[in-house]
């Protein structure tokens, strides 16, 4: 049995604990609460400690709609600087120059980080999975070191002959794509996707999904929650099936890749192309 001083102790406890987890919970949302204050109306410099003007609407859905205009808008807003622009609550520096560019590299490269997915939600993460510019760090150069070998100025060069007779092919054949769509034009200045008409009905039919997918990423607001897309939804079991065509098309080209000699796999000389 516990002693009178021991259970005035406990009793005391018990009410001084919730207190304290009441204030520890209201100052941290009173510092998210600041935090998202200041960052709204925190105002960015360049080195010339001039302030960089900022475009003031919300460009989330209109960079995609209305991509020209916004441009013009930017440019008439900034003249030749960059300026900044608004995704949602964030804030994002547009550079359109050549010497912007090699400014950034130049002088600030290291101080920046790419956003999670881009600052465009999660399903558009889903899209873009481990691409090259989905990622940052020690992954970027990873995947860098794997891509770059095959889009050297050497690799360049070795393909000039090849370029060359497809050119000089579809210039004597000009009918194979005429009135075609994009996809169509592809397929017939590339000889080598006769070879496997699967192949060429696979891609094509994850292309029609993937420009639905890309429509929904790009321009449904709810999609960006990691939440929302955790639903059975339409545009999950959109994203469902791709990824599943997408696996099972990636794992059958490796197939291939290793049983066909060397010398007569083109599979991965013809996605490289593309």
């Amino acid at each position: 049995m516990a002693s009178p001083m021991k259970s005035d102790f406990l009793a005391g406890s018990h009410m001084k604990l919730p207190k304290i987890g009441i204030a520890a919970a209201v100052a941290v949302v009173a510092s998210i609460v600041i935090y998202l204050a200041l960052s709204n109306f925190f105002e960015f410099k360049n080195d010339e400690s001039q302030s960089i003007k900022e475009y003031p609407d919300n460009t989330r859905f209109m960079r995609f709609t209305h991509g020209k205009q916004l441009s013009k808008a930017g440019e008439d807003l900034a003249g030749s600087e960059p300026y900044l622009i608004h995704n949602g609550k964030l804030k994002e520096l547009v550079i359109f120059a050549p010497e912007h560019l090699q400014e950034f590299h130049r002088k600030d490269a290291n101080s920046h980080y790419k956003p999670e997915n881009m600052n465009m939600g999660d399903y558009a993460g889903q899209l873009l999975g481990q691409c090259v510019g989905q990622l940052g760090g020690t992954k970027w150069k990873l995947a860098r070191s794997h891509m770059d070998p095959e889009f050297s100025y050497r690799a360049s060069r070795s393909m000039m002959k090849r370029f060359s007779q497809e050119i000089d092919s579809w210039k004597e054949h000009p009918e194979r794509c005429v009135c075609a769509g994009c996809e169509e034009a592809v397929q017939g200045s590339v000889p080598e996707v006769h070879r496997d008409q699967h192949l060429w009905r696979d891609v094509h039919t994850m292309n029609e999904l993937h420009e639905k997918i890309i429509f929904v990423a790009f321009l449904n607001k709810r999609v960006m929650s990691k939440w929302y897309n955790k639903l059975p939804t339409a545009e999950k079991r959109l994203m469902d099936s791709f990824q599943t065509q997408w696996k099972a098309f990636n794992l059958a080209q490796i197939k291939l890749a290793r049983e066909v000699p060397s010398s007569q796999c083109y599979i991965q000389e013809y996605l490289i192309s593309l």
